[in-house]
């Protein structure tokens, strides 16, 4: 007898295998077998008829590594993954994680690391003992973590621009190898943004062949989306070329409308370094906005040493006087995040100790109050002490649209799970690909998109026993009507829930029944193949 049997569903199985009409018997949390199980009983049955049967979508790019500790009314939030059908997170993108804390350096970390944790944040000296402590969490969903090169550096060399020298390498190393031998999934890296700014090249090829010689993935946010995507891709790649690991690079984009249209070229840069041997893909959330810190803003001289040391700047009239003159003529190398989006279009995500701000754009907050968009940024960050995301509409639908459509390009939400108006990808990604590009617009295959969402991402990240509907894998799996499955979220209401996403099962248990929250919360802390 199966604990549960999924009747009469069109499974697409996460391969290239055709679509079916089967049934899919689970028992003791694995799937057992796809086929005709007529005459078969089970505990529960869910009927899929006229829906599809396919593998818990995997979510490649995620902030999610705190938000099992959010408060209760963050329910939103923290459901907004499963809600769509995502099965397993990829956490600890972008050089940001809780770990490794340094003991000296612990409470700079946690101010440091708050912007993107908010209420849920808390450090842990390792990786190790965020896992132990996090697997006790009740998880909705799987997570597979990654370590922050970010937080590397925090801890070995601080926040500063200082260069590691002979023993912090070692040190880095040494911290990055800990991190990776208990089970972290590979190192993110978050290149606009300190401490990340600060590195050379040649720090990510250091720490590139501890991944390599572990087989881990490099995963990294690059330095540049805008007038230097172009190098920035290369230095990416290039870390692929000199120490053999694979990269990722995270939520593709190009910005700023003097970039628009350079996604092809930007794909056919990765296709000819992969021709060439480098393992390098790339992945995308499916909206022409972004979402960052409003600290990220600033020039990276004003961030450099921590919050305290940003906030003390934000103070001095002759730094202010000058953050402003740059925010009008540029810095070479820097990504100019309001040159890019224009103030109009960076709008207050989340800022809980201003909620009333939340929604309102730089501009109409700056006429209000009668003073230069640039100091209305420097005083917002002495005010919430640095504690407010945005949201940035800085890129072109045609060139999000060509990176969605290219079939090596996963899909990743980029979560930031915080309080207030967060971006609608946090609930809508991949109900949006599903419904938008593929349905409607049908700028990618219903078959492929799957493969893309489930087995390749699963393969890519070597995460093990998931990412297929077949006997043998965990049951992690998602029944949704390829007719309406479509995103709800929208700026103004961001968490609302997809439509067309019926059931969503982890390792068995129905965590989603007919669209609600069932209470279950059997996600695991995962470890890789």
């Amino acid at each position: 007898m199966f604990a549960t049997i999924v009747r009469s569903g069109v499974v697409i199985d996460g391969t290239a295998n055709p679509a079916t009409v089967a049934d899919v018997g689970i028992r003791n949390g694995r799937i057992e077998a796809v086929g005709d199980l007529y005459g078969a009983h089970a505990a529960r049955e869910i009927d899929a008829s006229g829906r599809v049967v396919a593998p818990g979508f995997i979510d490649v790019h995620t902030h999610t590594d705190l938000a099992a500790y959010l408060p209760p009314e963050a329910g939103g939030v923290k459901l907004a993954g499963v809600r769509q059908g995502v099965t397993t997170e990829v956490a600890g993108n972008c050089g940001w994680t809780p770990f490794p804390a340094a003991a000296g350096r612990r409470n700079e970390i946690k101010e440091h690391i708050s912007a993107v944790f908010g209420p849920a944040t808390r450090t842990f000296d390792t990786f190790e003992a965020y896992r132990v402590e996090i697997a006790e969490q009740p998880l909705p969903v799987n997570l597979a973590p990654l370590v922050g090169h970010g937080t590397l550096r925090a801890a070995v060399v601080g926040l500063g621009r200082a260069q590691p020298e002979a023993g912090t390498v070692r040190a880095l190393r040494a911290a990055l190898a800990e991190a990776l031998d208990h089970g972290a999934f590979g190192m993110s890296s978050g290149l606009v943004y300190p401490p990340g700014v600060y590195s050379h090249p040649t720090e990510l090829h250091d720490l590139g062949v501890v991944l390599a010689r572990r087989g881990r993935i490099y995963a990294t946010h690059m330095r540049n989306d805008m007038d230097l995507v172009h190098e920035a891709v290369t230095e990416a790649i290039d870390v692929g070329r000199e120490t053999g690991v694979a990269v990722q690079l995270s939520h593709l984009k190009v910005a700023g409308r003097q970039q628009w249209g350079t996604a092809e070229a930007i794909l056919d840069q990765i296709g000819h370094a992969v021709a060439g041997g480098v393992d390098a893909r790339g992945d995308v959330y499916p909206y022409a906005a972004s979402s960052t810190l409003l600290r990220a803003l600033l020039p990276p001289w004003v961030n450099e040493g921590g919050v305290e040391a940003m906030l003390h700047r934000l103070t001095v009239p002759a730094a202010r006087h000058r953050i402003e003159a740059e925010f009008r003529t540029g810095l070479p190398g820097w990504q100019n995040f309001a040159a890019a989006a224009g103030w109009n279009g960076i709008t207050i995500a989340s800022a809980p100790a201003r909620p009333e701000l939340e929604g309102r754009s730089i501009s109409e907050i700056a006429d209000d109050v009668g003073l230069p968009p640039g100091e209305v940024v420097a005083d917002l960050l002495l005010q919430l002490r640095a504690d407010c995301v945005v949201v940035l509409h800085k890129m072109n639908e045609d060139d999000v649209r060509t990176f969605v459509s290219d079939p090596n390009v996963l899909i990743g939400s980029d979560t930031i799970p915080l309080p207030g108006r967060p971006h609608p990808r946090t609930a809508g990604t991949f109900a949006r690909v599903l419904g938008r590009y593929v349905r409607d617009e049908g700028s990618a295959d219903l078959h492929q998109m799957v493969r893309r969402m489930t087995s390749a991402a699963a393969e890519r990240f070597n995460i093990p026993e998931r990412g297929r509907l077949a006997p043998g894998y965990v049951a992690d799996l998602v029944v949704f009507d390829p007719e309406t499955v479509t995103d709800k979220a929208t700026f103004a209401s961001p968490l609302l829930p997809p439509k067309g996403i019926d059931h969503v099962l982890v390792a068995g248990e129905q965590v989603i029944r007919a669209g609600a929250d069932t209470g279950a919360r059997p996600g695991q802390v995962l470890e890789p193949a």
